[in-house]
């Protein structure tokens, strides 16, 4: 377990937010630029932050009928395990990129701008 760190005011509101929800009522990340009055990514950041903090923020990712999407503190392990399958997709799926990427003709973009 990491060393608790001092929060910072917008940390300190950020983790409340999300620890007043659930894993069936997430926050959706416009709340919550909306309650601290920041950008999407000063509040990814802020998140971010937190979870390098060793605080369990997960989020889900896909809105159903049912549930929204957003961030959560997940109470069991079966829903931490639900809320990292999207994050282990998504990082799967990024892997796939990079191999792409690492292998790509560095000029093929030009025979797609051809007319």
């Amino acid at each position: 377990m990491k060393k608790k760190t001092e929060l910072s005011y917008n940390h300190r509101v950020i983790l409340e937010e999300i620890a007043k929800r659930n894993f069936e009522c997430p926050i959706p990340l416009e709340n919550l630029c909306q309650i601290i009055k920041k950008s999407d990514r000063t509040v990814k950041g802020l998140i971010y932050d937190l979870k390098t903090m060793g605080i369990c923020i997960l989020a889900r990712r896909v809105a159903t009928q049912k549930n929204k999407k957003g961030y959560f503190i997940p109470k069991n392990e079966t829903e931490r395990q639900i809320g990292l399958a999207s994050f282990k997709k998504q990082i799967k799926t990024e892997l796939e990129i990079i191999e792409i990427m690492q292998s790509a003709d560095l000029n093929a973009h030009k025979e797609f701008l051809e007319v």
